[in-house]
């Protein structure tokens, strides 16, 4: 047994109280407080609708499931998003074919609980590495708290609130994402990279969250990219199946191979999906939805897609003073309408944010942490690695859209900085400096959690206009509140909740 595996035994999972109100406060969260987890969900039929074609060899989807979000090319229904969360679909289809089209919450929940066991796995792995340096009971006290903080203190909540189609290509890209992360620091922990299993992870994730959101999937195409090269490059010029590198590392055909096979499953998928919807590999929609994408007739033309100019914008939408979204009225914490230039660079249709200054400061303070030691102390590969990553941020803030759906896509990246500030704890801290940093990052997830909760209840209150009567109701029930609410736009009454048989 080496002696990571004997650390390993050390720190001890959540308590299992906790972890079963966590899943609790999940399924509230997605059920809107019913419990009932098979209830249609706004387009979110779409992907059984997909993952039925699948077993076709076909790309199409029904036009009633995606409705306003279509792409009609010649008489063919097609939609833009990925395709992961229909892959998962397609056995409980065979299994439980009364539930097609009620799969949406279920799919979400599934997720949401995925994102949280990879980050607890991994986060676990990185305070082990550090407890010589910061104590076991400290150690402890700061797993518990970063993984009851990624749970319930992020825009996990938010998302999960809403299992609409948007939301779980989100959370399936984030908890994709998340599992390739656990592949990159078991690697990085370990004293050989002939792991296997920790490369599996890798490629496997950075598939998902190709499939599942585009833009989760870049930062692993560049690393792939970039590393696997590399390793064809160190096996070209030894002309053998194995190199040994200076760092006590091994790369050989096996590995290669495990990290290569999955991944290239997945994007001969992505390929494949592209050319059967558009006659084009490197199609994914993106250009065709922003140059005049049809909201059951209305055309509302989102510009280029990528434009440098919206970057300080975005930042002063997402990353806005947190006051400002406090008020008297219950839930005191409501998202506000993004406030945009009149420069013509974004649509007119707008949609609401709120300051992740306000929802996960905990995340942030470790995230400026680990980017000064990043910066200072960090390894080229770990600089190449987590700039990466800014590759998704760029592509968020430049985008055509401001949404706060969108703040999922800053996690991976924060998530990251926040494991390398703990791993760079170089020297033993004192009994009262592990004490105040324990209380401080508490306080913090505390607060977090208050604010992610009550501006979810704020979203679904009263600009969550795709609610049904029904779960509206009992959410103003537990409130205790009715508050005026965003009027459903004329072109969507006829769609919203009237089609309860969604394909």
């Amino acid at each position: 047994m080496t002696n990571l595996e004997e650390k390993r035994q050390t720190l001890r999972s959540l308590p299992l109280p906790v972890i079963i109100l966590i899943e609790l406060l999940f399924i509230a969260l997605v059920t809107h407080g019913t419990f009932d987890l098979f209830a249609f969900e706004l387009k979110s039929a779409a992907y059984d609708s997909l993952g039925i074609s699948f077993l076709r060899g076909s790309a199409e989807v029904s036009l009633r499931a995606i409705a306003d979000e279509a792409h009609r090319v010649e008489g063919r229904t097609f939609m833009y998003f990925g395709f992961f969360p229909a892959l998962v679909r397609m056995p409980l289809h065979v299994l439980f074919p009364s539930l097609i089209g009620y799969w949406g919450r279920v799919s979400c929940l599934c997720a949401a609980l995925l994102a949280f066991y990879f980050f607890s796995r991994f986060s676990r792995l990185v305070l082990e590495s550090r407890q010589d340096f910061i104590g076991i009971r400290t150690a402890q006290i700061l797993h518990w708290t970063v993984c009851i903080g990624f749970a319930c203190a992020t825009p996990i909540t938010y998302l999960i609130s809403c299992a609409y189609i948007y939301h779980e290509a989100s959370l399936w890209g984030l908890a994709g994402s998340l599992l390739a992360i656990w592949g990159l620091i078991e690697i990085s922990l370990s004293t050989s990279v002939t792991r296997y299993a920790a490369y599996f992870r890798l490629s496997v994730g950075a598939g998902i969250a190709l499939c599942s959101r585009g833009t989760f999937g870049v930062p692993y195409l560049l690393l792939l990219g970039i590393f696997g090269s590399y390793g064809l490059i160190q096996l070209v010029r030894s002309r053998r199946l194995q190199v040994t590198s200076s760092e006590n590392t091994t790369i050989n055909l096996q590995v290669l191979i495990v990290i290569l096979l999955p991944a290239l499953f997945f994007l001969g998928m992505q390929l494949w999906y592209n050319y059967a919807r558009y006659g084009n590999f490197f199609d994914v929609g993106i250009t065709r939805a922003s140059s005049g994408h049809s909201y059951l007739q209305k055309v509302i033309d989102l510009g280029p897609e990528v434009v440098f100019q919206r970057i300080k914008c975005a930042l002063s939408n997402y990353f806005a003073m947190p006051w400002q979204y406090f008020d008297l009225i219950f839930p005191y914490i409501h998202l506000k309408k993004i406030s945009v230039p009149t420069i013509g660079i974004y649509a007119n249709y707008q949609e609401w944010t709120i300051s992740l200054f306000l929802l996960i400061p905990w995340l942030l303070v470790l995230s400026l942490i680990g980017l000064y030691q990043l910066v200072r102390y960090g390894k080229w590969r770990e600089r190449l690695s987590i700039t990466s990553f800014a590759a998704q941020w760029y592509i968020i803030l430049t985008f055509y859209f401001i949404t706060q759906r969108y703040a999922a896509d800053f996690l991976p990246l924060l998530v990251l900085l926040a494991t390398f500030s703990l791993r760079s704890i170089k020297r033993p801290l004192s009994s009262q400096s592990s004490l105040r940093l324990s209380r401080a990052l508490i306080v913090l997830v505390v607060f977090s959690i208050t604010t992610n909760l009550l501006a979810t209840i704020a979203w679904n209150l009263e600009q969550n206009w795709a609610l049904s009567p029904q779960d509206r109701q009992l959410l103003e029930a537990i409130s205790g509140n009715s508050p005026a609410r965003l009027p459903v736009p004329p072109e969507f009454r006829n769609e919203i909740h009237l089609k309860q048989v969604p394909l």
